[in-house]
């Protein structure tokens, strides 16, 4: 072997050495994990949010944790809160793909969990400028006064009674999402109401263990995790798949205030959208 060909190969050798002994990127500080579930005991508290604070104050506003597979960034002053939002809001805007909130918003097509991107803008441009502006919100007023003239009626009718004011409070605004969103009041709001609280219960925290751990996808199989979820899925869809016929139906009464699924209709059949809104992407925006 020649002196050049030795001199490189030991070259080599070095660079690769370097590479292997390469310091991982720095983290924040953070409390120390266990292996493989890393920091997840830390969250498996009644009050979790409560631990957090209690960390911070040893770790910092600005503290990292691995939960299980997935770090994570934990950030707990105004002023880095602002920088996150804000400042590098380009930075942190992607959410995190979980698979229940990916499968009930119909693959990422929402707004609320949809990966940052051209999708992505055009999706908040529709909801910011025909959904939600100021002049449509103050459209739904009526519905809102209405719902309330009700509730405070039917409370004044019978003075003696005792009242939940909690459930009270959760059907009037169940009732007004209901309305507004597709403009249908207790008819669907029952069937509604169990499907979402379903579904809050398949976007929870940690309700599949592939969200953390993706290798052991398998467990949420074996749970009937996974099956639920399709049931829920094809229970809701069910539900807005109706009301989109029932909208499309001729005889479907035309008013002067759409609701928000007349509106995203009629966006749809307009074709002004930069991209090629389909039915999913109604749905997914919908919900």
């Amino acid at each position: 072997m020649s002196p050049i060909i030795l001199l490189l190969l030991i070259l080599r050798i070095s660079i690769l050495f370097h590479l292997l002994r390469k310091k991982p990127p720095q983290t924040p500080p953070g409390p120390r994990g266990l292996p493989v579930i890393g920091n997840l005991l830390h969250l498996a508290t009644p009050e979790p949010h409560v631990h957090l604070c209690k960390l911070s104050r040893t770790y910092g506003p600005l503290m990292s944790l691995n939960l299980g597979s997935k770090p994570t960034l934990i950030v707990s002053s105004p002023r880095l809160a602002e920088q996150v939002m804000r400042t590098h809001d380009l930075v942190f805007c992607s959410r995190p793909c979980l698979q229940g909130q990916h499968k009930l918003f119909y693959n990422g097509l929402d707004v609320a969990f949809a990966p940052y991107g051209p999708s992505w803008r055009e999706m908040r441009k529709i909801c910011v400028v025909h959904l939600l502006s100021n002049k449509r919100v103050h459209s739904f007023r009526p519905v809102r006064e209405e719902e309330v003239f009700r509730i405070t009626r039917d409370l004044a009718s019978d003075p003696g009674r005792v009242v939940n004011l909690s459930e009270v409070m959760l059907g009037l605004t169940s009732t007004l999402i209901c309305r507004i969103a597709f403009g249908r009041g207790s008819s669907k709001r029952e069937r509604f109401d169990e499907l979402m609280i379903e579904a809050q219960a398949m976007q929870a925290g940690f309700a599949f263990v592939s969200d953390y751990f993706p290798w052991l996808g398998w467990v949420d199989r074996l749970t009937g995790m996974v099956a639920r979820l399709e049931k829920i899925y094809r229970d809701m869809d069910d539900i807005v798949e109706q009301l989109i016929c029932e909208h499309l139906d001729p005889s479907w009464p035309q008013f002067m205030n759409p609701n928000i699924l007349d509106l995203l209709i009629q966006l749809k059949n307009e074709n002004s959208s930069s991209i090629n809104l389909t039915w999913d992407h109604v749905k997914a925006i919908h919900m």
